[in-house]
């Protein structure tokens, strides 16, 4: 294998490729087999995995795999925003997500950082602690938006008073938007560290509501967010 490198290496010219699950999180890809700007790589709507198959079908390009039975809805926005650079968007599915939310209405965001040496039996090198949290709270419709928030003193370790204030100012009758599944993996990591305020912060978990989700989804596809829904 050494040697094949070797030989590659010494050529004048790039080798032909063989497209391989691993090219998926390759920073090369686009040389090897997506030259065309509209190369099926390209989309952002459907698994490397499917990308794969499609390409070694013969189905090169975004505008051929419009045309088959199996082109996702998701993929068709994406598609379709390329060739108009307009918004487009699916009204019913975005009404559907947006009906779900309630008041009192919250958003919730986390700050953490990574513990290089542990103070907690419980804790391991490099494990993320909470330090911070922001939570704004919109009690009716038409309401001021109320602050809360919680920041760590930096000298040692404070989830415990984090959970304190996050089950003091979050009720159960909340419903607790945050972007992406973050907010979440950082509660229920404090439920398995500290089982004193599992029943409390358990309704919390149940009440949050993913805002990335729509975006994600591709519910709704804007050319300058390039297939992306991360902030």
């Amino acid at each position: 294998r050494l040697k094949n490198i070797l030989k590659n290496i010494a050529l004048e010219e790039m080798p032909d490729s063989t497209l391989t699950k691993q090219c998926g999180s390759c920073p090369y890809l686009e040389d090897c087999f997506a030259k065309n700007p509209d190369s099926i790589f390209s989309l952002k709507t459907i698994p490397f995995s499917k990308k794969m198959s499609l390409y070694t079908k013969g189905v090169t390009t975004v505008d051929q795999y419009a045309l088959l039975p199996d082109c996702t809805d998701a993929a068709k926005r994406e598609i379709l925003v390329r060739s108009t650079d307009e918004d487009v968007y699916s009204k019913d599915e975005i009404k559907a997500f947006l009906n779900n939310l309630h008041y009192p209405l919250g958003f919730l965001d986390f700050e953490t950082m990574e513990v290089f040496r542990p103070t907690e039996k419980f804790l391991s090198p490099m494990d993320t602690v909470i330090t911070q949290f922001s939570y704004h709270l919109i009690e009716k419709e038409g309401a001021e938006a109320v602050h809360y928030e919680f920041i760590g003193d930096g000298e040692h370790y404070c989830e415990r008073e984090a959970a304190e204030a996050l089950c003091s100012c979050i009720k159960e009758n909340h419903c607790v938007l945050m972007y992406s599944d973050y907010e979440k993996i950082c509660i229920e990591r404090l439920m398995s560290r500290l089982p004193k305020y599992k029943d409390r912060l358990k309704p919390i978990v149940e009440n949050l509501v993913d805002l990335e989700k729509p975006f994600s989804a591709k519910l709704l596809v804007n050319r300058a967010m390039e297939g992306k829904s991360s902030l």
